[in-house]
């Protein structure tokens, strides 16, 4: 579901008839959501430190001008379909103990029909952001 929500947030990006310039951050976690309110006045809502922290991601994706942010949850199922990119650790301070990542999600990677296993593993191999992302990992 991870990488669906990836390719429909590309989708609204790619639209150009909005005229303006999105973007979108993607985080995977647990809240609480539903139908929240009184008999009058009720909203479909959800609540937890999701929410807190998907605005995070999305506000690092915007100052780096970057369609689509994701965090380390998403970009785990994602970085194998698509080109990744770190753009930054986050220390989230309900959660001081533990660095989170934020990445840039960017286009798919495309596999032809006509591609060989051994062309595969070469265009792999020069994944350009490969290196970068690794040295974030120290």
């Amino acid at each position: 579901h991870r990488f669906a929500a990836y390719h429909c947030a590309k989708d609204i990006c790619a639209d150009k008839g909005l005229g303006a310039r999105l973007s979108i951050g993607l985080a995977s976690g647990d809240v609480k959501c539903g139908n929240m309110g009184c008999d009058g006045m009720k909203r479909f809502s959800y609540i937890g430190s999701l929410s807190s922290w998907v605005h995070v991601v999305e506000r690092i994706g915007r100052s780096m001008e970057c369609e689509v942010a994701v965090d380390d949850v998403v970009n785990e199922e994602v970085c194998n379909k698509a080109y990744t990119r770190m753009l930054q650790h986050v220390v989230f301070a309900k959660h001081s103990s533990k660095v989170l990542r934020v990445y840039e999600a960017m286009k798919p990677k495309q596999v032809t029909e006509e591609e060989w296993m051994y062309q595969l593993e070469e265009r792999q191999a020069k994944d350009p952001y490969k290196a970068y992302n690794r040295s974030y990992e120290l």
